[in-house]
C-alpha cells in the first residue's frame, strides 16, 4: 500500500510541474523580436509584441550619417539587430543617454538597470553631434506629460526609460484598438442585417 501512495504522489508531482511549465506565462524578452521593417514608407526599427502586432520603435528619416556609410536603411538593419542582441542577453530593460567614449557624440544605450554604464558597449545607436540625447529619448518614446503611463526618471540630468514598461504599455494599448475595431465592426456587421 506504501507503494501506491509514493507512486500516485509522484505521479500527481510530475502532473502538476507539466501543467506548470505548460500555463506559466513566457518571458517578456522572448515574445519580443526586432526587425528591420518600414512605416510610412521609410525604414523603421520594429518589434513584433506579444499580440502578434508590430510596432514601429525608431523610423530612420534623418541621413545624418550617409556621408560616414551609413545610410537609413544599414543604420536601420544594424540598430534592429542591437535591440535584438540586447533583448536576448536580457539587457534591454532600461534605456539612457551618454556619450561615447571615443568621440564624445551623444549616444542612446540599452542596460540592464541603472548601475551600468551607458558606453560603448551598452550602445544602441549614435546621435547627431549637438542633438540633446535627453531631449531625443523624451520624443523617441513620447515622454511628455500626461502622453504616457510608463515609467520616467530623471537623475542628474539623465534620462531613464523603463523600456519593459514601455512595451507592455504598448500591447495594452493596441489591444484596446484591436478590441474596439472588433466593436465597431460587430456593430457594422448588426446594421447590415
Amino acid at each position: 500500500m506504501k507503494k501506491d501512495n509514493i507512486f500516485g504522489g509522484l505521479v500527481l508531482t510530475v502532473s502538476a510541474l507539466a501543467l506548470g511549465s505548460i500555463f506559466s506565462p513566457p518571458v517578456l524578452s522572448q515574445q519580443r523580436k526586432f526587425f528591420c521593417g518600414t512605416d510610412k514608407g521609410v525604414p523603421a526599427t520594429m518589434v513584433s509584441t506579444g499580440n502578434n502586432q508590430n510596432v514601429a520603435i525608431i523610423r530612420w528619416v534623418s541621413g545624418a550619417f550617409n556621408d560616414a556609410g551609413y545610410d537609413n536603411k544599414t543604420r536601420c538593419e544594424m540598430i534592429s539587430n542591437r535591440f535584438q542582441s540586447f533583448s536576448d542577453k536580457g539587457s534591454l530593460k532600461v534605456i539612457t543617454t551618454g556619450r561615447h567614449p571615443s568621440n564624445g557624440l551623444p549616444i542612446i544605450c540599452a542596460l540592464k538597470d541603472k548601475t551600468v554604464p551607458c558606453n560603448g558597449d551598452s550602445q544602441l545607436f549614435t546621435l547627431k553631434k549637438g542633438q540633446d540625447a535627453s531631449k531625443t529619448l523624451r520624443q523617441l518614446f513620447d515622454v511628455r506629460s500626461g502622453a504616457t503611463n510608463q515609467a520616467l526618471n530623471e537623475t542628474l540630468g539623465r534620462v531613464y526609460i523603463d523600456f519593459e514598461d514601455y512595451l507592455k504599455e504598448k500591447d495594452a494599448t493596441l489591444d484596446n484598438e484591436i478590441k474596439t475595431e472588433t466593436q465597431e465592426s460587430n456593430v457594422e456587421r448588426q446594421s447590415l442585417f
